[in-house]
């Protein structure tokens, strides 16, 4: 029982931080998951590092394994996120519908276009 509700808080936590709310989870949080996102350690977050994030919280968020993320798996986004992701209208998310709606988010996030996301663009 207390690692389903770990695993959950896991996943909340993670698609918090792909649909760019890292300041939503709080800065204890946000600065945990900002770290685990930088692999380089260079103090940012690159393209390649946000979607090799995004791909993995994909993977285990999608708890029965079948390859999309269902409405149940998808708990956390309002209804209005979910049908402007879901391109084919069948009410959950493949990885491709799941990377597209992140790579736009990261576009939004890097205010100064540099192709990099920094804490101060998360907050």
């Amino acid at each position: 029982m207390r690692n389903n509700m770990l695993r959950q808080k896991q996943i909340k936590t993670l698609l918090l931080t792909v649909f760019g709310m890292f300041a939503a989870c709080g800065p204890i949080v946000a600065q945990a998951d900002f770290s685990q996102t930088d692999t380089d350690k260079n103090g940012s977050i690159d393209f390649e590092e946000f979607r090799s994030r995004n791909v993995d919280t994909f993977y285990h968020a999608d708890g029965n394994r079948d390859g999309v993320l269902s409405d149940d798996e998808l708990d956390i986004l309002n209804s209005e996120r979910l049908s402007e992701t879901d391109v084919n209208n069948d009410q959950q998310l493949d990885l491709r519908e799941f990377l597209n709606s992140t790579g736009s988010d990261f576009r939004n996030a890097d205010q100064n276009g540099d192709h990099m996301l920094s804490p101060a663009e998360l907050n």
